[in-house]
């Protein structure tokens, strides 16, 4: 069985479950780092907003051994939870009712190409900030909207004040996380502290609150300056992944081909393809306050 068929099957089950009266669509999504995603949506008496299920993570866990089944009424457990009423987007067409929430976020420039050729975005060394708008009501939950170029037209407004905008929500909706790596094995382990001496080189991690799409908050402002004085001087910019990035200070004594090679094993073979951010590594130079690609 392959997606399609999987997807066709699934449909057959919903349309059973739910009456022929309901209407079953598929569509292909282009998500981050070009992935395309293979989304059912499900409709019932005609509602005008309705959820979409992407089955290729399905999909994955049936590979796995989940029965279908078991995917099946997981599926419609959250489809049942989702609103039945129609939710009001009106407030989408006016800019001064959304701009409070108009959050950025860093991808990957030429992995991406395509992706932001219908989305305003500014080119920041060789990455890209495009923009979002953040949402999170009783009705729609918690999510985000990507901004294009026809939002952006139709609310009269440029890339700059979307990108000052977005400087000023992102930080205050999504605050910096920074923490040890140390710290956070002690804690997902249970200690107190490591069994053994700790002779790994001391490595912080940098997100937000949400661990989502965190690798941002490089641009949070004061932020690299910030932690300059925190470790006293300058410090290189590892990209874990569009959802984070590790800091390290530059003592004098590391490769950066070390941390290259790393970067590209970890993207190659660990990391899934949406959340790629970068192959090259990153540097902060202090007395200049700048980032540079080494």
């Amino acid at each position: 069985m392959d997606l399609i068929e999987f997807g066709n099957k699934m449909k057959k089950a919903v349309l059973k479950e739910l009456g022929e009266d309901t209407q079953v669509e598929f569509k292909t999504v282009r998500k981050n780092n070009d992935q395309e995603l293979y989304g059912m949506l499900i409709r019932e008496n005609q509602r005008v907003a309705v959820p979409t299920f992407y089955l290729d993570g399905y999909f994955q866990e049936y590979k796995k051994g989940t029965t279908f089944k078991q995917i099946f009424e997981k599926l419609m457990e959250i489809y049942r939870s989702t609103p039945k009423e129609d939710v009001d987007l009106s407030f989408f067409e006016v800019y001064d009712k959304v701009k409070d929430r108009i959050c950025y976020r860093l991808i990957n420039l030429e992995e991406n190409r395509e992706y932001l050729e219908d989305l305003p975005y500014v080119q920041y060394l060789n990455l890209a900030i495009c923009f979002y708008y953040a949402f999170n009501s009783e009705a729609l939950g918690e999510g985000s909207i990507m901004i294009h170029h026809s939002f952006m037209e139709r609310w009269g407004v440029t890339v700059e004040e979307l990108l000052k905008q977005a400087e000023e929500n992102t930080c205050r909706l999504y605050p910096p996380y920074l923490e040890s790596v140390e710290k956070l094995v002690i804690e997902s382990l249970g200690l107190e502290r490591l069994p053994v001496k700790n002779d790994v080189i001391p490595l912080d991690v940098l997100s937000n609150n949400k661990r989502d799409f965190g690798a941002i908050s490089i641009l949070y402002p004061g932020m690299l300056k910030l932690y300059a004085k925190r470790c006293g001087g300058n410090f290189f910019i590892i990209p874990s992944s569009v959802h984070e990035v590790l800091l390290m200070r530059d003592t004098g004594e590391e490769n950066p081909e070390n941390f290259k090679q790393m970067i590209a094993e970890v993207n190659d073979f660990h990391l899934p393809k949406e959340e790629f951010l970068s192959n090259d590594l990153y540097y902060y130079d202090s007395a200049e306050e700048t980032v540079l690609v080494l």
